[in-house]
């Protein structure tokens, strides 16, 4: 274990990666060297600020409405493109890349049934 690291491992949490300028992230290791505290915990508040507003603004069910829009749109370009595009393999294309992306299954199946051929 390092000399100054701070345990962050919790059961239940998943890893979100981001790439910042080498200037961001070297003030950021100083900042956070020097409060004692990890980079997950500074940006675990900023993201817990953010979505105390956003859950004010949309609603979970609001915001897989809007995905599903965004997916049919796709998939209606696709099949223009590709007339023999299979609805089935666009859809399984679909359900790996949104469970690989972190989605319940309660969410991909809401999508997933939006989409019309």
């Amino acid at each position: 274990m390092g000399i100054l690291k701070v345990e962050s491992r919790r059961a239940g949490f998943k890893l979100v990666g981001i790439s910042i300028p080498t200037e961001i992230h070297n003030y950021l290791s100083l900042f956070t060297l020097a409060r004692g505290i990890t980079k997950s915990d500074l940006f675990r508040v900023l993201i817990d600020d953010w979505m105390t507003n956003q859950k004010s603004e949309e609603t979970d069910n609001e915001l897989i409405q809007e995905l599903a829009v965004r997916v049919n749109n796709e998939w209606q370009a696709k099949k223009k493109l590709h007339p023999r595009a299979s609805l089935n393999e666009f859809k399984t294309s679909l359900e790996k890349e949104l469970i690989s992306k972190g989605m319940r299954t309660i969410q991909i199946i809401s999508i997933l049934n939006y989409i019309k051929d």
